[in-house]
C-alpha cells in the first residue's frame, strides 16, 4: 500500500485528497478528506504542511499521520479477515477520522491510560 497525500489543481484553499495504491489488487483509490490547506502552505515533496511548527499545521500534520495510520490497520483487518476491500468503506473511516470520530483506545492500552492521565 502506497499513501500519497496532494492538492488539487484548482482553488486557493484547497482539500488534501489521498490516492492509495494497491499493489496487490493493482487498484488505485482516490479520496478527497475534510481538512483544508492553502498552496502556499504546503510541500508537494513532502506531502505535508511547509511549517509544521505553527500550531495549526502541526494539528494538520497529527492527524494526516493518524489518518495514515487509522486506514492502514482498517486494511489490514480486512485482508486478515480475507475481505475484499470496498471503496466506500475506506471513505467512511477517511470521514471518521477526520471528522475527529475515530473509535476509542482500547481500555487496557498504553495510550488509553496516558490520554486519561493527561485529561485529568
Amino acid at each position: 500500500m502506497t499513501f500519497e497525500f496532494f492538492l488539487p489543481q484548482t482553488g486557493t484553499t484547497k482539500n488534501i485528497h489521498l490516492n492509495l495504491t494497491d499493489k496487490l489488487q493493482n487498484k488505485t483509490y482516490t479520496f478527497r478528506t475534510h481538512l483544508r490547506i492553502s498552496d502556499d502552505d504546503w510541500d508537494k515533496e513532502k506531502q505535508r504542511p511547509v511549517n509544521i511548527y505553527l500550531k495549526k499545521h502541526k494539528k494538520l500534520n497529527v492527524k494526516l499521520d493518524y489518518l495514515k495510520k487509522e486506514l492502514a490497520e482498517h486494511i489490514r483487518e480486512k485482508r486478515s479477515e480475507k475481505k475484499q476491500l470496498h471503496q466506500r468503506t475506506m471513505a467512511r473511516e477517511i470521514q471518521a477520522v477526520c471528522s475527529g470520530n475515530s473509535s476509542e483506545l482500547p481500555e487496557n492500552s498504553l495510550l488509553h491510560y496516558m490520554k486519561w492521565y493527561i485529561d485529568i
